[in-house]
């Protein structure tokens, strides 16, 4: 028996709903096949969901959810994995499990990604000093995090003409 673990609360009652309905559209639609989680909790936490796909000509490889939810597309080789996964339009963060140096070195130099993750736990978090930011359609300008923040956060403006006499006093 499987327990299913809540993976985070959702930022509100809309999100997590709309969510659990995109999830649930794709598997009636037979995009993909249902395998755990995908139920909204109390307080909008989002169950971990795992979806698997038939191939990679589906619906959900290009949406982009923010939340618990993971698609497992097969593959040939590491070039064909490196191949569906820079398919998406959406390049925020891709994952591998591997035990290969060569996959990973492979992973690594070729993914269209901006932030690659190497065989990591549920539990780890993101290092919140690390850029953060998509490429593709996932992006919004300027990664944030640490150093980025700044650049994030501001807009540089530039005034001519400021000299003593401007004012008065």
């Amino acid at each position: 028996m499987c327990k299913v673990v809540s993976a985070g609360q959702m930022v509100n009652e809309e999100r997590a709903n709309i969510l659990a309905s995109k999830i649930e559209k794709v598997i009636q639609k037979g995009d993909v096949h249902f395998l755990l989680g995908g139920k909204v909790r109390k307080e909008n936490w989002m169950e971990y969901t795992l979806l698997l796909a038939d191939d990679e000509d589906n619906a959900f490889m290009n949406m982009e959810l923010f939340g618990p939810v993971a698609l497992i597309i097969g593959y040939d080789d590491i070039f064909d994995a490196v191949r569906i996964a820079n398919k998406s339009d959406f390049q925020l963060m891709s994952t591998i499990y591997s035990n290969s140096a060569k996959e990973i070195e492979i992973f690594t130099d070729d993914v269209e990604s901006s932030i690659l993750r190497i065989n990591p736990h549920f539990e780890e978090g993101l290092n919140m000093d690390a850029p953060f930011g998509g490429w593709g359609k996932s992006s919004s300008g300027l990664p944030e995090n640490g150093y980025y923040d700044i650049l994030t956060y501001t807009k540089p403006q530039v005034i001519y003409g400021l000299t003593e006499e401007t004012f008065g006093d």
